[in-house]
């Protein structure tokens, strides 16, 4: 998830944390409520450290790849990132000369250790995954039910900050904020009408809540922030059962290995899709929109999230089945070519991250990409140039599995 929501979580727990702390006999100091609101806040965030730590230390795109969601997120660095939180809340307290009894930095640790958990948890939601359970298990884990930068997230929760005792350019930018996803839902094509309407409904209920007392402000908006998530996994499981029998009876004889899917933002009626499958000479990967609720809400009017051509080079735009599926297109590979890049070790790092690759070969170098993030503008992120073979420096693989065993 991107760090916008990771925050608004950790503010929003911090708050939760706080009515608890209140109802103890000792009850909170209102100048600890910072503390309280930092260390959430920033254990919440820093397992996204490894991205800055990665151009510090030099690495370019196939470290990012390999590292991100790497150590930092993994059950193993939960302590470490715990401790360091509370060094840095025992820093501010010492500076302002704040006293901080017992409870209070059980509380504050509680915290700590709670705000990275719910990062590595919250990452786990959408396709790209995580692998939290390094170092006694290197599996790799997706939910595949929310898009990376979900605004159901913050219009549930926004309204729990809005009207908390947060300083005030804080709730000031949070309002901007609450606006600008009402804006933008109406804008980008990438949200229809109906949602950007119930958005809009949500968000003006959510304002309503100011007359509410914080504790049931709270209760409303993590309630509804569990609906919300519920939803999109209820819808999930249909869209990755339904996809699945489709691709069974389009090919019985191919070997299914995976589904890959993801919601548009804010919409649990479009789902983007990959299926990779294997045949006896071919490695492929099918990618599509599918509406599991095509009766009420066609294919056609899903919007595509593609700008201009992908690197990989599809084939099939355009089939699938009226109202139900559209294709995005397939690509097909040699088995044979697969098994040789396997002996490249550029490649078989790349693996590690890479849930639905594909390749160019070029002679002397080799074009090799992920089909998640190829999302049509020249070389993203998850695409990198290497050499046709092994070189004398070679990526350091990682302990955790790969992401697409075959």
């Amino acid at each position: 998830m991107d760090n916008i929501t990771h925050t608004i979580i950790g503010l929003g727990v911090a708050e939760i944390a706080m009515q608890w702390r209140m109802k103890d006999r000792s009850g909170l100091q209102s100048n600890l409520r910072p503390l309280y609101w930092l260390s959430s806040a920033v254990a919440n965030n820093l397992p996204d450290l490894d991205v800055p730590w990665i151009k510090l230390l030099g690495g370019g795109r196939m470290e990012f790849l390999l590292q991100h969601r790497g150590y930092s997120h993994t059950l193993g660095a939960v302590l470490p990132i715990a401790i360091f939180t509370l060094l840095l809340c025992w820093a501010i307290a010492k500076k302002r000369q704040l006293e901080v009894n017992k409870k209070d930095w059980l509380w504050l640790g509680g915290l700590a250790i709670f705000g990275v958990l719910s990062h590595i948890l919250a990452d786990s939601w959408n396709s790209y995954g995580v692998h939290p359970f390094w170092p006694w298990q290197n599996r790799w884990y997706y939910g595949d039910f929310i898009f990376i930068l979900e605004p159901w997230i913050w219009i549930t929760l926004i309204p729990c900050l809005l009207f908390s005792s947060l300083p005030k350019w804080i709730r000031s930018f949070l309002f901007l904020l609450y606006v600008a996803i009402v804006g933008a839902a109406w804008k980008i094509s990438y949200v229809p009408s109906p949602i950007a309407l119930l958005l809009s409904i949500m968000a003006l209920i959510g304002l309503a809540t100011k007359s509410l007392p914080q504790s049931k402000r709270l209760s409303y908006s993590f309630s509804l922030l569990f609906v919300v998530l519920l939803g999109f996994a209820f819808v999930s499981t249909i869209t990755k059962r339904e996809l699945n029998s489709r691709f069974l009876a389009i090919s019985p004889d191919n070997q299914h290995i995976t589904l890959v899917i993801s919601p548009l933002p804010a919409n649990p009626f479009c789902w983007n899709y990959i299926s990779v499958e294997t045949s006896e000479k071919e490695f492929l990967l099918r990618s599509g929109i599918f509406a599991p609720f095509s009766d009420f809400y066609p294919v056609e009017a899903c919007p595509i999230m593609i700008e201009g051509n992908r690197v990989a080079p599809l084939e099939g735009f355009g089939s699938g089945f009226p109202g139900e599926l559209l294709s995005l297109g397939t690509f097909r590979g040699s088995l044979a070519e697969l098994r040789l890049l396997d002996n490249n070790c550029y490649f078989a790092a790349f693996r590690h991250f890479a849930r639905a690759p594909f390749w160019i070969l070029h002679g002397d170098s080799v074009t090799i990409g992920d089909l998640r993030f190829d999302n049509g503008k020249s070389h993203g992120f998850s695409t990198i140039e290497i050499p046709a073979k092994s070189g004398p420096q070679c990526p350091q693989i990682p302990p955790w599995d790969l992401a697409l065993p075959l």
